[in-house]
Order: structure tokens, then C-alpha cells, then sequence
């Protein structure tokens, strides 16, 4: 393997995204939602503490922009797959919770994007694999705003 320059493995590292991301959209497009869609949902569910999640810790763990998420949420509530309220001691804040639906939806996706996973990281040994998801969380936290900052 050739050395490259940091600027040529940001590049690498973005090619590798986005063909990752076309191939795990193909594998939910059977399903009628988008891998932003999956995102979405699984940020509300990984948030959602009986107030439900509001827009900003949504923003917060998935790195998506308030206007990305607040057309998001509209089409996801229009489908039925979230609910949305005011919060009722907050009413500036917007609280989102899965609708059983959602929860379908999601549990449904989940399949395919874990077969995505595999057959992307196929040429890595489980050893190999490891290490990057390691590498690739160091430089998220170091990258990505931790939540609260």
C-alpha cells in the first residue's frame, strides 16, 4: 500500500462513505425508507426516555442540520412512523416519540443494513474490523461535537 497524504485519505474515507451508503440505501429501498430515514428513527429510539426526544439531542447523535431534521420529522410523522408534541414544560421544544409503526419499520430495516454491513466490510477479518470501528470512533469523538458542547 502506496503512502497518501492526508488529503488523499479524506478522500478515501469519503468515496468508502458513499459507496457504503448507496449500497445500504439500495437494501432499504424493498423497505419504503431511507438510510436517513433508519438514522432518524434510531436516534429517536435511542433517545427517547418517556418525554420522548427533542430536536436537538436528535441533532446532536446523528450529525444532521435542525432544517435536515425538521423536514425529516415532518415526513416521518406524516407516515405515521413518529409522534410529535410540545413539550410540556418547554413549550419552545418539540418531543418525538416511535409510533408502533416506527418501531415496525425499524426492527424491519434492521436485517438488511446488518447485511449491508457484512458484505461491505466482507474483505476485513473480524480482527480487522474491530480496529477500524475503534479508529473510526476515535475520530468521530475527536471530529463531531460531543453532545452538551
Amino acid at each position: 500500500m502506496r503512502a497518501r497524504h492526508a488529503l488523499g485519505l479524506a478522500g478515501v474515507i469519503g468515496r468508502v462513505g458513499a459507496a457504503m451508503d448507496r449500497h445500504v440505501q439500495r437494501n432499504l429501498a424493498d423497505h419504503g425508507i431511507t438510510a436517513a430515514d433508519v438514522t432518524a428513527l434510531a436516534a429517536i429510539a435511542r433517545i427517547d426516555d418517556d418525554r420522548g426526544a427533542c430536536q436537538m439531542q436528535i441533532m446532536r447523535e446523528t450529525g444532521l442540520s435542525r432544517a435536515s431534521i425538521s423536514a425529516r420529522t415532518e415526513r416521518l410523522a406524516e407516515a405515521g412512523l413518529i409522534t410529535c408534541r410540545r413539550d410540556v414544560h418547554d413549550l419552545r421544544k418539540t418531543r418525538m416519540a416511535l409510533t408502533p409503526a416506527g418501531e415496525q419499520a425499524l426492527q424491519s430495516a434492521e436485517p438488511g443494513h446488518q447485511a449491508s454491513e457484512e458484505a461491505l466490510l466482507a474483505p476485513l477479518s473480524h480482527e480487522e474490523r474491530t480496529l477500524l470501528a475503534g479508529m473510526l470512533e476515535r475520530l468521530e469523538a475527536h471530529l463531531v461535537p460531543a453532545a452538551g458542547a
